[in-house]
């Protein structure tokens, strides 16, 4: 089963502030990257120990998949969706 969980970035860093998504460790297994110009796609894969959502705390394989976008020489993410893979 897979599940995804599309936030603004804003309400992405609301999520972790206020404890609804809790992280308490991460294995990066794979990050490419994918430039063209000023725009690129960064899709990082890791294992995570998490309690999420008010669950207790599980293992789980995310995905995040960012959009980014280069202005004034700094890259910055447009959007970010998040899934298990």
């Amino acid at each position: 089963m897979r599940y995804r969980i599309d936030l603004t970035l804003d309400q992405s860093g609301k999520t972790v502030l206020n404890g609804t998504l809790n992280y308490s460790s991460a294995e990066h297994e794979n990050m490419p990257a994918e430039i063209s110009g000023d725009t690129a796609v960064l899709t990082g894969q890791s294992y995570v120990a998490a309690a999420v959502f008010g669950g207790g705390r599980s293992n789980w394989h995310l995905q995040q998949k960012c959009s980014l976008k280069k202005t004034g020489g700094v890259w910055k993410i447009t959007r970010s969706v998040a899934s298990t893979y």
